[in-house]
């Protein structure tokens, strides 16, 4: 977490873990519990499609949020994993 407040502003820092924490919840749901077994290929899909759209506009909004204050748009990979990748410091 610290490494995303360090990564880019407060804002995307929380917006991003407000998306990726649930992905990676139901990752873990559907890959390793088997979670997911019944459900119907359009349910799939369009928890799939929401996932997908939540992510992309975490990273318009990284963008759009670098451009309003005039710095270079962040490394998408950075502003994203940010939050999962490890605890040390830098």
């Amino acid at each position: 977490m610290q490494q995303a407040y360090a990564a880019g502003p407060p804002h995307l820092a929380v917006a991003s873990v407000t998306v990726i924490d649930p992905v990676v919840a139901v990752a873990i749901g559907v890959l390793l519990l088997g979670e997911a077994s019944g459900a119907s290929p359009w349910l799939v899909l369009a928890q799939v499609a929401a996932a997908a759209l939540a992510v992309g506009s975490v990273i318009v909004l990284s963008r759009t949020a670098a451009e309003l204050e005039g710095r270079p748009p962040p490394r998408t990979s950075a502003v994203l994993l940010s939050p999962c990748v490890g605890t040390g410091s830098r």
